[in-house]
């Protein structure tokens, strides 16, 4: 099997023709719009109700502009990857395993690198990921910019390869196109 090593010129050209193409339609600009707004309200939420106490005013009070710069990003790229995926559905009119498993990824990784990101606090994230016990919360913490990257790498793959089936670029997937 051949490794294909990707320039980064030609990765991030990608995903901008990708996303390009699909904004374009009003159908899928609406649907990258409503599941951003329904994923960030599900972040919003957990965070919220995970410490009691907690609200919304506090929430945003403690967020950093980077942290709050990287929930728009991995909110905005979830809602795009969903609209993407719809537009994949369209032309294949099917739902398989294979298609949909990037969009789930990246959208528990989204999720889970917002609550990492925009946790300050120790309480926090041990409130949430309790379930974990006090060492998979502490191991969490510790490592918790290496799950923010990962995250983030999740999804710009699963964005890359999406916009390359809409592209019709890559070969082992390539979709009918009506």
């Amino acid at each position: 099997m051949k490794i294909k090593i990707l320039k980064p010129s030609y990765f991030f050209s990608t995903i901008f023709k990708g996303i390009k193409s699909i904004l374009k339609q009003p159908k899928y600009l609406a649907i990258s719009i409503l599941s951003s707004l329904i994923l960030l309200t599900l972040i919003i939420f957990v965070e919220i109700n995970s410490v009691p106490g907690k609200n919304l005013e506090a929430y945003i009070g403690q967020l950093t502009s980077l942290q709050s710069a990287y929930t728009v990003f991995l909110v905005l790229g979830t809602g795009l990857l969903v609209s993407m995926q719809a537009h994949i559905y369209n032309l294949n009119k099917e739902i398989s395993v294979k298609n949909s498993t990037g969009t789930a990824l990246a959208g528990l990784s989204a999720i889970a690198s917002a609550i990492f990101a925009s946790a300050t606090c120790a309480s926090c994230v041990a409130a949430f990921f309790g379930i974990l016990g006090a060492n998979g919360v502490f191991f969490l913490i510790d490592h918790r910019w290496e799950f923010v990257i990962l995250g983030t790498l999740i999804i710009l793959f699963s964005l890359f390869k999406a916009s390359e089936r809409i592209l019709g670029l890559c070969p082992e997937c390539q979709i009918k196109v009506a």
